[in-house]
């Protein structure tokens, strides 16, 4: 487990320092406080940026969740950031890199922080089944092809407190382990770890990644609910498949594939 100290600064050259990736990190902007990292990023994307380029920011004013939620995000407190991202890949297929980016950022949390962080799909990231970690997709692409992704990453490292709409549902790393915890080494450790998934994935091998993610994961082979566009679904979560949809068995025995939606475990309730 690595603690906080007075060098847990987030700026580039400690970033880069040490770091030793082949696409990750190769660029990085730092920011004192920004409305969100996503659009910054996606700014940057537009105007041709390398893959690879991360933003960072201590603190976000309008930080993003997912289905247009805020992201809480104070200053000097968590990981906010965003990684630009030029896959060869079709837009079906972008659901791989968000269980890559959300495998990495789990088992990065497990080495570093030393906590039990498990996988709610699609892409949260919990601590004794309370969120402590997000991830964010946001894609352009034309019809057959992405042109490049925007990858956002939230992690609640070490704050105290949360908001009274988060107060049970939201933790950090901090309140589970009774410490702070270094936000330079674990962020250095989630880019090593998802450096080296998404050469794989960019590569064609996807397989490897997914065996890894379903035994992290805090949603297979449990009831769900799923809300998807509307729609309402409760079943068995079996599975996800080679694009990281996931399979939900219904009562009826029909399968269902899904692509996105809000999951709630059904026993949890």
């Amino acid at each position: 487990m690595q603690v906080v100290t007075e060098s847990d600064v987030l700026n580039s050259d400690s970033i880069k320092e040490g770091l030793h990736t082949r696409i990750l990190g190769k660029e990085v902007y730092c920011f004192r406080e920004t409305d969100s990292t996503q659009t910054v990023a996606q700014a940057l994307a537009n105007r041709g940026v390398g893959e690879g380029t991360v933003v960072l920011a201590e603190g976000q004013a309008r930080g993003k969740g997912r289905m247009g939620r805020s992201w809480f995000s104070p200053p000097g407190e968590g990981i906010w950031a965003s990684l630009i991202l030029r896959p060869p890949i079709s837009p079906s297929q972008a659901g791989r890199v968000s269980l890559t980016a959300a495998l990495a950022v789990a088992e990065a949390i497990r080495t570093i922080a030393g906590l039990p962080a498990l996988i709610k799909w699609p892409n949260d990231i919990l601590i004794n089944d309370k969120k402590a970690g997000g991830i964010l997709l946001e894609i352009s692409a034309e019809m057959d092809r992405v042109k490049f992704i925007i990858l956002g990453i939230g992690i609640n490292v070490n704050q105290d407190k949360f908001p009274g709409e988060l107060k049970g549902k939201a933790t950090s790393l901090k309140k589970e382990k009774g410490k702070e915890i270094s936000r330079l080494s674990l962020l250095q450790e989630v880019l090593r770890r998802f450096d080296n998934y998404y050469f794989s994935l960019k590569g064609g091998s996807f397989e490897g990644i997914t065996d890894r993610w379903r035994k992290l994961s805090a949603t297979l082979e449990r009831q769900i609910r799923v809300s998807c566009q509307g729609e309402i679904m409760e079943g068995l979560a079996t599975a996800i498949d080679s694009d990281g949809a996931l399979l939900l068995r219904l009562d009826s025995g029909f399968v269902k594939r899904l692509v996105g939606g809000e999951v709630r475990v059904i026993s949890d309730e």
